[in-house]
């Protein structure tokens, strides 16, 4: 019997980068993670991605979701 992968697909290798933020500013960024369904990491990682691209840095950042539907 063949054993079935279970849980998400993998987001590919990460690097831990320890982040400590003013209280609030962490408190609203949880918030509207959550508001979008996002968690707080893919949340922080999506608004550095987007400003590093629209600065002319080509990023391949991927989205839990993107993987699901891929």
């Amino acid at each position: 019997m063949e054993r079935r992968k279970t849980g998400r697909p993998s987001k590919g290798l990460r690097k831990r980068k320890p982040l400590q933020l003013p209280v609030e500013l962490a408190a609203a960024a949880e918030e509207q993670a959550k508001k979008y369904g996002m968690t707080f990491n893919d949340f922080c990682a999506r608004l550095l991605s987007d400003h590093l691209n629209e600065q002319g840095v080509t990023v391949n950042y991927q989205q839990q979701e993107q993987l699901m539907t891929a």
